[in-house]
């Protein structure tokens, strides 16, 4: 889990095919995008990015070397953003009640979404998971951002369909389809009215060597130039389904 503020009327991410296709990876965009931030002489307006990295553990963006982890992204969010040497999750430390917690600073009992699945009904075929904001029972960060008359925005996040997100391409798919997570209609329909049109060039892999991961990232980077939320939440998946 990283974060990162940006200041200024320059500031933002700008998502370029490099980004969308995962060439040239060594070449960060956001650092020319910091420099533009810092020559601006605009009012300072700080900006957040929150990145969950699923199942990756402190250790490799905080030894990197030792580990021969090539990651210079997350060396730069780790050096210029906020990042944790540990954090204590939940137990069972499972994504759906992790994320759940991060966005409102409270335990599954409290929150209400104790596993990923919303049926407990294991004779019901394939099941929902708790893929929609209602599941939630306490006020979150996007809704605490909205009060503030913040925008925000969320890509793939989990437990956020229908959420009050300005910008917001949820975590859902349909559990019954061929190919539950090659299929973007169930994600398309729940999203922000425009915005997964909008998005189509991004979301659409160049090649089957794309992954899940590259598709969000420039999604995300798309929405942080042209949107400017104030708060974006994109939580990325690949390396937990390859661990």
């Amino acid at each position: 889990m990283a974060a990162t503020r940006t200041s200024g009327a320059g500031e933002g991410v700008k998502a370029n095919s490099s980004i969308k296709h995962g060439r040239e990876a060594g070449k960060a965009p956001w650092k020319k995008a910091s420099v533009r931030a810092a020559k601006s002489a605009a009012p300072a307006r700080l900006r957040l990015m929150v990145v969950s990295v699923d199942g990756m553990r402190p250790e490799f963006y905080r030894r990197p070397d030792e580990l021969g982890a090539k990651v210079p992204a997350l060396r730069w969010l780790a050096q210029k953003g906020a990042s944790a040497d540990a954090v204590v999750s939940v137990y069972p430390s499972t994504t759906y009640p992790a994320h759940a917690t991060l966005v409102t600073g409270v335990p599954p009992r409290v929150h209400g979404v104790y596993s990923h699945l919303a049926s407990r009904d294991p004779t019901a075929g394939p099941r929902p998971w708790h893929w929609f904001a209602r599941a939630i029972r306490v006020p979150t960060l996007w809704d605490a951002a909205r009060a503030a008359g913040l925008r925000t925005a969320a890509l793939g996040w989990p437990v956020s369909a229908g959420a009050a997100i300005d910008y917001n391409v949820p975590e859902i798919w349909d559990p019954a389809a061929a190919d539950p997570f090659g299929d973007f209609s169930t994600a398309a329909a729940n999203s922000t009215p425009g915005l997964f049109d909008d998005l189509r060039e991004v979301l659409r892999p160049s090649s089957a060597e794309v992954t899940h991961d590259h598709i969000r990232v420039g999604a995300a980077l798309h929405v942080w130039e042209r949107y400017r939320p104030d708060l974006l939440l994109v939580h990325l998946v690949d390396y937990d389904n390859a661990a």
